[in-house]
């Protein structure tokens, strides 16, 4: 995918690439336009100059095979788990959705209703739901923000987990470095608005990562240490 957007409120003259299972971060304060890079992505956007390109085609309306997981996940609450997970696949797509939720370790819970689950576990069937059509490219705001530091570990690596099986490209905004060091093949850093063409950061690390792993520890404090030098 290949995305460029020269004039806009919000975004100009920023451009980048990703490549089929790559993970990319994009990392910046609140408020500066990392929501609506994913919603110009996505095709929920219009008020923009520039195009998205999947596989050599220009993209600039919404598809089956490009996700967005929203912060809040959104699941829809007259519906039971599972059927929140088929939600957003075609009509005739009504198979799968038990494996991808044994996938998620949901095996079991899929008469429950959103009501009656944890945090951790709604993050799940969110992401669940965005799997089941079977993306191309997975876009997820902020998907770290609304669980605690034990479940976050388990959800990021099972994202890294799933996303490299299926080879699906992941593109993640987000204002906390660990979060895309922990998750990224890239990340990269936006500090203005509107966002300008960002620094980027390659995270040589192999997964799965532990926020404890020195070697974890190093690389958060080397792209500190370059976006100081770089003010």
């Amino acid at each position: 995918m290949r995305f460029a957007e020269t004039n806009s409120d919000l975004i100009q003259g920023f451009w980048f690439e990703i490549r089929a299972g790559e993970i990319v971060a994009m990392l910046g304060p609140s408020g500066i336009g990392k929501t609506t890079l994913l919603r110009i992505i996505a095709g929920l956007e219009r008020r923009y100059v520039g195009e998205v390109v999947v596989d050599g085609q220009i993209r600039s309306k919404p598809g089956r095979d490009i996700q967005l997981l929203f912060q809040d996940y959104c699941l829809l609450p007259w519906m039971n788990v599972i059927d929140n997970v088929r939600f957003s696949a075609n009509k005739r797509k009504r198979t799968g959705a038990e494996k991808l939720l044994n996938d998620v370790g949901l095996h079991g819970m899929e008469n429950r209703w959103p009501k009656q689950l944890s945090g951790g576990e709604v993050a799940r069937v969110a992401l669940a739901r965005a799997l089941f059509s079977n993306p191309r490219i997975l876009l997820l705001d902020e998907p770290f923000s609304n669980v605690d530091i034990a479940v976050k570990n388990e959800l990021q690596t099972l994202l890294v987990d799933l996303v490299k099986q299926k080879k699906i490209s992941v593109v993640l905004v987000t204002h906390n470095l660990k979060d895309a060091v922990m998750v990224s093949d890239r990340v990269l850093v936006a500090n203005t608005r509107p966002i300008k063409q960002p620094s980027e950061h390659l995270v040589e690390v192999p997964h799965p990562r532990s926020i404890h792993d020195e070697t974890v520890k190093h690389q958060i404090l080397h792209i500190q240490r370059q976006l100081l030098s770089n003010r």
